[in-house]
């Protein structure tokens, strides 16, 4: 079902989630039970996409269930939104993560197409540099992930540049 966010931006560790006005595919996986006339719903599941990110929220349950009164339901039939915005960007996190294809969308290159060139060393400091400041991690503000993986990339340079002495 597709919802229109209509609350506060809400951020974790300083990086937005959600902002007013998102549009957000939830997914729920509930057993219904009827016993005689009462009906009662359990959600076992939910699943939470922003569209315009097309990242997953974290602890959807949580989310949904808090902030159900800011979920506005969208009509397709109705106008509420267009066909191409019911289908949610879902990022592949394994063969093209965003933290690495930002640099593909500014100048049509991956860090891969980079890196793939290079020995390990120098080919994990360019990763590492290209990727601080895009990659999020939950319990991590933007400002820790960045200083994180420019420590990286320090490390593999100083790797680098030990093999090289001992040679």
């Amino acid at each position: 079902m597709l919802y229109k966010y209509i609350g506060n931006k809400l951020k974790i560790n300083d990086d937005t989630i959600v902002s007013n006005g998102d549009i957000l595919t939830v997914r729920l996986d509930k057993d219904t039970k009827v016993d005689g006339p009462i009906t009662t719903s359990v959600i076992n599941s939910c699943n939470i996409i922003n569209n315009r990110t097309g990242k997953e929220i974290p602890n959807a349950m949580n989310f949904y269930t808090e902030r159900i009164k800011d979920l506005e339901p969208l009509d397709i039939d109705a106008g509420d939104i267009d066909e191409v915005e019911e289908t949610a960007v879902i990022e592949d996190k394994v063969n093209h993560p965003s933290h690495y294809t930002w640099l593909k969308q500014l100048c049509g290159i991956e860090v891969i197409d980079i890196t793939r060139h290079m020995d390990f060393d120098l080919g994990n400091a360019i990763k590492y540099i290209l990727r601080c400041g895009h990659k999020e991690e939950l319990g991590y503000s933007n400002k820790e992930k960045t200083i994180e993986d420019l420590r990286k990339a320090i490390f593999y340079i100083n790797d680098k540049i030990e093999m090289l002495e001992r040679q």
